[in-house]
């Protein structure tokens, strides 16, 4: 919501199978209600769901940041000179982390680095 009320436009790029757009969109609703302008589906072989990735996606929106829990996505929006923030998961823990690709454990971290990189 502070993310909101600084003017970014923010919007879900997220890997989940299309089949449960109602269930994500729901828990969105729940969690992040009005926060989030769209949501898109992007690339999920491992659930047959083809398409741009999200670093493409991300680049073609115009993108100044991606938040994700996945390294990955992080490398393909880094491709793009796109800067991530990484959610800290245990999945991800021993990852080491390029100069474009921030690790954040809270959404306050989130708000603070945004607000540290616009400076």
């Amino acid at each position: 919501k502070k993310l909101k009320r600084r003017g970014h436009h923010m919007c879900v790029i997220t890997s989940r199978p299309r089949l449960i757009s109602d269930l994500t969109q729901d828990w969105l609703d729940k969690h992040f209600k009005d926060a989030f302008e769209m949501i898109y589906f992007s690339n999920a072989p491992h659930w047959e769901s083809f398409g741009p990735s999200k670093g493409e996606i991300a680049n073609s929106w115009g993108a100044d940041m991606l938040v994700d829990d996945q390294i990955k996505f992080c490398h393909e929006a880094g491709s793009f000179d796109i800067p991530s923030l990484l959610y800290d998961n245990p999945w991800n823990e021993k990852d080491e982390l390029p100069e474009n690709i921030y690790r954040v454990v809270t959404w306050g971290d989130i708000v603070r680095i945004i607000k540290e990189i616009e400076k």
